[in-house]
């Protein structure tokens, strides 16, 4: 892992998990060991170093959303296949996580215009409205690479 990947993990780190460990929602949450992190895109080269920061915290439950489910992802994490256009399956996947917080990291950057619209848009869209009908107070951090440019 590089620099800069650990430079910007550190900062999703304190974002995600907060600052203040005495917060009553997030401090119980991590007391009790119940905080939830949800990564999107976790098959990913962002995600996979993500994922594998988190799990070496130790401070939450690591969930994955992967398209395609794949033998070398760390197996310290809960790996779930769902499709982000799929919006009943990504609401049902949400409601049975019940996360406390989402890195949306999954996106494709390669294919026709509608594909990209469709995948990077309206996935987002699904997401956001199933973890918003499910846990509204789920904080989500949304990112990408410099390759989509």
């Amino acid at each position: 892992m590089d620099v800069c990947s650990i430079c910007v993990i550190s900062k999703f780190h304190e974002y995600i998990l907060g600052s203040n460990w005495l917060d009553k929602s997030v401090g119980l949450c991590l007391k009790l060991g119940y905080m939830k992190i949800l990564v999107t895109g976790a098959a990913g080269f962002t995600g996979r170093t993500l994922v594998q920061y988190l799990v070496s915290k130790g401070e939450a439950d690591i969930y994955g959303l992967v398209h395609r489910m794949q033998p070398d992802l760390n197996k310290k994490m809960t790996c779930v296949e769902g499709d982000l256009l799929d919006q009943r399956q990504i609401q049902d996947i949400i409601a049975k996580i019940c996360p406390d917080r989402i890195i949306h990291l999954a996106g494709i950057q390669k294919g026709n215009l509608q594909d990209l619209l469709s995948t990077n848009v309206i996935g987002t869209q699904n997401l956001l409205d199933a973890a918003h009908s499910v846990n509204p107070s789920c904080r989500i951090v949304i990112a990408s690479s410099s390759a989509v440019y």
